[in-house]
């Protein structure tokens, strides 16, 4: 068996079709063409045996009239016929039974192609289709009207038509398709683009698609859509910080002239040659402070509706220079005299310097350079270096003094000896420098001074060879400071010198 409406072919026993939905009913119908049919071959046939009798009838009523003439012994002597049977269909006389047969077969087949034609027309399944969807056969309607658009595939409103069958019966893809098919249609009015739209902007809403949205949108050109549209179109934020390279940190800002709406950015950081990601996609909350650097930022915008906005972009260098390296004099080399090392280019303020005298890498924690120090006996090793408000350091700057005399007491003896001639003169109350009226005293090399011995004083030989070679005497200068029990120390102008030789201690008028 076949369906009658696809021509599928049909399995023994089913009541429906698999591919068209078409239900299929074991008594047919009721079709007014068929019953048409029916009676029409009917009437044909009664005409037919009403003629028929009707000849046969006046051939009776003329063999009396003829033999009228005969005696009447021979009229008795006739049998009296009997009554005449109906004649049927397939009783009557061969030559008229082919003619009738010939005939019907005819009426028949030309109303058996008219039922074709009427049943298979386009009308025919239209209206079908339409009851079908009617009855809530959206599956049976679906497929019909996609028979009948695949004939006539620019009657846009077949299409609307198909386009609800889909989205009823649960296809949404195929509802969304159609659509679009609707809405890029160069043919489809106004009305039938933007009713297509408006659907399409509610299936991509529930889906979260507004980028599709966006896209239907800015393709109409039409700024009373976009407009109506407005809120699925969401202003990209604004990298206020300028690109471009600096030498100081710099604050990320970032603003949206939007109020409502939130922003999210990234930021990956490169720094000799390894790349960090420092943000990724978190909420903008205030200004960013970017040290050193390439900085890549990536930003956008998104309002109540969970709408995004365009990413902006900026990339911002920060190469920041180190501090300059300190200036330090006297340079390194051989000395007679004790020179005070000094950094040329100290001042008070951003800049700090730090310096070390056993060869390591000066730090922040190391001595602080705050004033001239003392080129001590010997061989002396200096490193200084600059660290700036950053914590960014300079080169390091490393010199070395050789001061040759020759001493009996180091800077930390002669420190000693100072403490204990106080004591005795009764200006201390311990050889440690406490005071009897609290607080403490505190001694501070300041100097070497060399002093010309006098003319009397024997010359110095130089190996076998008898020179006169001016003598030098060298002496400590300490100068004194008070440590109260405050924590203030205060210089109290009174310097005390110690031989580096004897270490005779004397008072510095």
């Amino acid at each position: 068996m076949r369906c009658p409406l696809c021509n599928a072919e049909i399995k023994e026993g089913s009541l429906y079709c698999e591919k068209c939905g078409e239900d299929i009913h074991i008594v047919p119908d009721y079709d007014p063409i068929i019953e048409g049919t029916n009676q029409t071959i009917e009437n044909i046939s009664q005409n037919i045996f009403t003629e028929e009798n009707k000849k046969q009838e006046e051939a009776v009523k003329i063999k009396p009239a003829a033999s009228s003439e005969k005696p009447k012994q021979d009229q008795e002597l006739t049998p009296v016929s009997e009554p005449r049977r109906k004649r049927s269909l397939f009783n009557l006389p061969r030559p008229y039974n082919y003619i009738f047969i010939a005939f019907a077969f005819v009426v028949i087949f030309a109303i058996t192609i008219l039922a074709f034609v009427f049943f298979t027309s386009d009308k025919y399944k239209l209206k079908k289709a339409d009851q079908a969807y009617e009855s809530g056969e959206y599956t049976k309607a679906a497929f019909l009207y996609e028979e009948l658009i695949a004939k006539d595939p620019y009657d846009l409103g077949l299409q609307q038509k198909y386009s609800l069958a889909l989205r009823d019966k649960g296809d949404t893809e195929g509802y969304k398709d159609v659509l679009i098919s609707i809405f890029d249609n160069s043919f489809a009015s106004l009305e039938q683009k933007y009713d297509s739209l408006a659907k399409l902007v509610d299936i991509y809403d529930e889906a979260g698609e507004f980028e599709n949205i966006q896209k239907l949108v800015l393709a109409t050109k039409d700024d009373a859509i976009i407009k109506r549209y407005s809120r699925y179109f969401v202003d990209p934020p604004t990298i206020v910080t300028p690109e471009g390279q600096y030498e100081l940190p710099q604050l990320l800002i970032i603003e949206t002239e939007d109020k409502d709406c939130d922003i999210y950015y990234t930021i990956t950081c490169t720094k000799e040659n390894n790349t960090t990601v420092i943000a990724d996609d978190i909420l903008y909350a205030g200004s960013i402070l970017l040290d050193e650097g390439v900085f890549n930022i990536t930003a956008y915008a998104v309002n109540e509706k969970g709408v995004k906005s365009e990413p902006v972009t900026g990339k911002i260098e920060i190469k920041m220079l180190p501090p300059v390296a300190p200036v330090v004099v006297p340079a390194s080399g051989e000395y007679y005299d004790s020179e005070m090392i000094e950094i040329d280019n100290y001042s008070e303020g951003k800049l700090s310097f730090y310096y070390t005298t056993n060869g390591t890498i000066p730090t922040s924690a190391s001595n602080k350079y705050t004033e001239p120090l003392v080129m001590l006996p010997g061989v002396s090793w200096y490193k200084f270096i600059c660290i700036d408000e950053r914590g960014l350091s300079s080169d390091v700057v490393d010199v070395r003094y050789v001061f040759d005399i020759e001493t009996n007491f180091t800077v930390e003896q002669a420190h000693d000896l100072v403490f204990n001639y106080l004591y005795e003169k009764g200006i201390t109350d311990s050889p440690d420098g406490s005071l009897k009226d609290g607080g403490m005293v505190v001694m501070r090399l300041v100097s070497i001074i060399s002093e010309e011995e006098d003319e009397d004083d024997q010359p110095i030989k130089d190996d076998e060879e008898s020179t006169e070679i001016a003598r030098k005497r060298y002496k400590y200068v300490f100068e004194e400071y008070m440590f109260n029990e405050g924590g203030k120390l205060t210089g109290l102008d009174t310097r005390y010198s110690v031989d580096v030789n004897t270490g005779e201690v004397e008072k510095v008028e």
